[in-house]
């Protein structure tokens, strides 16, 4: 490669991220939007909160399930056919179920179709191709992208909830629909990229190997992403050989059980704070105020998880985040805007701050070949928690009548996934250190 290409002005691995970034802003907030079109549908038929929910559940479970296939397909064929397909896919399931009548219905077309779509283009996809032209950024890059959530949910749920307000859950569906068959798919196919060598950047600084063992090179002193355990680092990971080690299912039971607790909650808090004498409107405005909190927690949970480490970040973000959920689960009892704007910051940046860690902390420790298959699969096992935890939400509150336990789990649950970082120790492998060459640190 000439030096003139490998010192662009712009690597193209920021493109990448862009494309990722409005990826996640528009299909994310879609997915998590079913809070929003949880009360019009129950009101409009009647059913049970537990079987309605059920269609969120089954497509965490569909989404579960097909992860590791999807994570395979982008290994092996790339982003541009993948994720395109995924996104039609995707606007099909909207559509449809913008059509429904019956329960069955909404279990088929969200629950099941468009459950495919999502994992097409969400998180398996996006993780894997930015860990793919990311090394010393890595967390940081991530921490991007999934920023795109929390700026789409405040921008996306307060212009659904007018939808809704005003046309209908029905025209709703179909306006998501068009606006991911429109522009996701379009951008995709035209800007984004698997991988550096796709752009001859294979030996960009961003990703050459720079692991050197524990101790500095010579040079500017600089952030290096070092390596602890060589022989791990050095392993061909395919996913047979990840599954059988205790990493693996160390962070696969993490996201599952974060997760768990995260939807619990997550799908009945629309409903929570109309109940609390919030109106839908103020209830989505709230909520998307968070998504902006949760943006900003994503791009310094990633600066800070690159600086700190995976396992302090993560600890410190599940801190803030469960002091959220608590100043959430007064809100019923006290209501009022202060308490909501305390939930929003607390709840917003906890939320926010965790993902990189966990996701450049999976790379970390399986990064290579099939990284997209892996951590697909550890997706597929956090989509099963996450499935589990979107259906207890109903069935508590089909069973109790309110909500105190509902949040009683949720903290629970998120306080105990810390356990799970700790357990996979991703810095005993590769760490980024700032080394510092002989001639520098000499006095």
């Amino acid at each position: 490669m000439n030096a003139t290409r490998q010192k662009q002005d712009l690597y193209y691995g920021w493109i990448v991220v862009a494309i990722s970034f409005i990826t996640m802003a528009i299909v994310s907030p879609a997915w998590f939007s079913f809070s929003l079109f949880y009360p019009p549908i129950l009101q409009e038929f009647g059913w049970s909160r537990a079987s309605t929910a059920g269609a969120y559940s089954i497509n965490l479970i569909i989404n579960a399930i097909v992860s590791p296939f999807v994570g395979l397909l982008i290994d092996r064929y790339g982003p541009r056919l993948v994720m395109p397909i995924g996104a039609l896919i995707l606007a099909a399931g909207f559509i449809g179920a913008s059509r429904m009548n019956q329960l069955w219905h909404y279990y088929v077309w969200f629950g099941v179709v468009a459950a495919f779509g999502f994992c097409a283009v969400q998180v398996v996809p996006n993780t894997t191709i930015v860990s793919n032209w990311f090394t010393r950024n890595r967390a940081t890059a991530l921490g991007i992208v999934m920023g795109g959530i929390g700026l789409g949910r405040l921008v996306l749920f307060p212009l659904i909830q007018f939808f809704i307000s005003r046309y209908g859950w029905r025209v709703a569906y179909v306006a998501l629909g068009a606006m991911i068959a429109c522009l996701v798919a379009p951008l995709i196919l035209i800007f984004q990229r698997h991988k550096p060598a796709d752009k001859g950047l294979e030996d960009h600084e961003e990703v050459s190997t720079g692991a050197q063992d524990v101790a500095a090179t010579a040079g500017t002193p600089r952030r290096e992403l070092l390596i602890v355990d060589r022989v791990w680092a050095a392993t061909d990971w395919t996913l047979r050989k990840a599954a059988k080690t205790y990493r693996f299912w160390a962070l696969a039971l993490l996201i599952a059980v974060y997760s768990g607790g995260l939807f619990l909650i997550s799908v009945q808090l629309v409903a929570y704070l109309t109940a609390a004498g919030f109106s839908s409107i103020v209830a989505a405005s709230f909520i998307g105020l968070q998504g902006l909190l949760s943006s900003g927690g994503n791009f310094i949970g990633g600066i800070l998880s690159d600086r700190i480490g995976r396992e302090k970040s993560l600890t410190l973000s599940i801190a803030i985040f469960v002091i959220g959920i608590f100043i959430l689960s007064l809100v019923e009892s006290y209501p009022s805007t202060l308490l909501l704007y305390a939930y929003v910051v607390f709840f917003g940046a906890g939320f926010g701050m965790a993902f990189p860690a966990i996701m450049a902390a999976s790379a970390d420790l399986f990064q290579g070949e099939h990284y997209g298959s892996i951590f697909g699969a550890m997706n597929c096992i956090g989509g099963i928690g996450g499935a589990f935890g979107a259906w207890l939400g109903g069935f508590l509150y089909d069973k109790t009548g309110s909500y105190p336990t509902l949040f009683a789990v949720t903290i629970g649950a998120i306080a105990f996934s810390t356990i799970f970082i700790w357990s996979a120790r991703p810095s005993k492998v590769r760490v980024l250190r700032r080394t510092v060459s002989a001639a520098s640190a000499a006095p």
